[in-house]
C-alpha cells in the first residue's frame, strides 16, 4: 500500500491507524472485460474457420465406411493413410514436376527478357507513337484473362497446339504484365 493516497484510493480509520484502500477504477473493469469479449469473439471466430480444415484432414485418413456415418465422428477409429499414399503409386508425379518446373523457368526468362526489352525501349528511346502504345499495353494489364480465356482457346485450336506446351510458355513472352513497372524502373521513378 501506498503511504500517500491517490484520488482513486479511498482512507479508511482503522482504529488509530489510517489504511489506504484501493478503489476499483471503472475504466479498468471495461477495458479488461471488452478484452475479455474481444478475445472470446476472436477465439471463436478461429474455432470456426479451423473447423473446416481439421474436418478434412480428419476424414482424409478415415477408411470408406466411416465417411458418412450418423452422427459424424472428428477422430477416426482407424487412421489409414491410402489417400496420401496411392496417389504417389499411380501416378506420375515425377514427370508432373518436371513439367511444372520446365513451364516455369521458361516463362520467367521469357518474361524478364520480354519486359526488359520493352520496358527500356519505351522508358529511353524516342518513337513516333510511343505514348499510345504504352497505354495500349497497360490497358492489356487491365483486361481480366477470363475474357481473354475463350478466344485464346480457339486460337490455339486453329493453330493446333492444343495439348502441347507452347500455349503455356508463349503468352509469358507477350504478356503486358509487368512493363509499366519495369519502365518506372528504366525511367529512374517509383
Amino acid at each position: 500500500m501506498s503511504a500517500n493516497p491517490t484520488p482513486r484510493d479511498e482512507t479508511v480509520r482503522a482504529g488509530d491507524e489510517r489504511v489506504v484502500v484501493p478503489t476499483v477504477d471503472d475504466r479498468r473493469v471495461r477495458r479488461a472485460l471488452s478484452r475479455a469479449l474481444l478475445y472470446t469473439v476472436v477465439i471463436l471466430g478461429a474455432i470456426a474457420y479451423a473447423a473446416p480444415f481439421f474436418w478434412m484432414l480428419s476424414t482424409s485418413v478415415k477408411a470408406d465406411n466411416e465417411l458418412f456415418t450418423s452422427p459424424p465422428t472428428w477422430i477416426p477409429s482407424e487412421i489409414r493413410l491410402d489417400a496420401y499414399t496411392r496417389p504417389w503409386e499411380v501416378l506420375p508425379f515425377a514427370q508432373y514436376y518436371r513439367n511444372s518446373a520446365m513451364i516455369s523457368g521458361i516463362n520467367i526468362v521469357a518474361n524478364l527478357l520480354s519486359a526488359s526489352l520493352v520496358a527500356f525501349a519505351f522508358a529511353r528511346m524516342r518513337f513516333p507513337l510511343r505514348g499510345p502504345l504504352f497505354v495500349v499495353v497497360l490497358s492489356t494489364m487491365m483486361l481480366p484473362s477470363q475474357v481473354t480465356l475463350i478466344p485464346l482457346f480457339r486460337a490455339w485450336s486453329e493453330l493446333g497446339l492444343i495439348n502441347t506446351i507452347a500455349p503455356l510458355t508463349i503468352p509469358a513472352v507477350f504478356a503486358g504484365r509487368g512493363r509499366g513497372r519495369s519502365r518506372s524502373s528504366c525511367c529512374g521513378s517509383t
